[in-house]
């Protein structure tokens, strides 16, 4: 919301006198924002989605998915409850990984300048541990649920984090840190 529109809903919130013209305005304004937030647009503008944000739509989508088109059930009860294994393995890697971030006092979020290259620890393993214990946590997901329609999210949210998230991290810190993180694209994988 421009400072404009934000002056003018703060005058009508007071109180203050307005023209029926001028207290129109305010609310096409305050009703194109409302329409734009559910498009997307302005959103995308102010706030980009971090992965966290797609994890949880790719687990709603999963569950939708179980619901309503579960095609086959290809993992019967109990061998669904292995999906706690691969659930639990992500969710310690996240927390590895948030943790060197931490200890280097370098950024989590994906949008922001780094200030240190992590490579060891599960960095030595995977340039993007974070985004593979997601992965990780979505596999855990799809097997307890156990029909074969969940796993259809796995492939697209691979897709979806390379397009939108890793290539864009990568072009950073290539800018960043140059021929060292060239050499370190050329020792780790991008996943496995």
């Amino acid at each position: 919301m421009s400072l404009q529109h934000t002056t003018r809903m703060k005058m009508s919130l007071r109180g203050t006198k307005q023209s029926p013209q001028s207290e129109v305005e305010t609310l096409r304004f305050a009703l194109g924002d409302i329409i734009q937030l559910f498009t997307g647009e302005r959103l995308m503008k102010k706030r980009k989605v971090l992965p966290p944000t797609c994890e949880f739509v790719s687990i709603i989508v999963m569950i939708g998915l179980y619901f309503v088109i579960p095609v086959a059930r290809i993992i019967p009860t109990p061998w669904n409850l292995s999906g706690l294994l691969p659930l639990g393995i992500g969710l310690i890697m996240n927390i590895i990984a948030s943790n060197a971030f931490e200890r280097r006092q370098t950024t989590i979020k994906p949008y922001e300048e780094s200030t240190y290259l992590v490579s060891n620890g599960l960095f030595g393993l995977t340039r993007n541990p974070m985004y593979l214990g997601l992965l990780l946590l979505l596999i855990g997901v799809a097997i307890l649920l156990g029909a074969l329609s969940p796993f259809i999210v796995v492939p697209v949210f691979v897709f979806l984090m390379n397009e939108i998230f890793i290539k864009t991290e990568e072009k950073m810190l290539v800018e960043k840190f140059g021929a060292t993180y060239i050499a370190y694209q050329k020792q780790v994988r991008r996943w496995l």
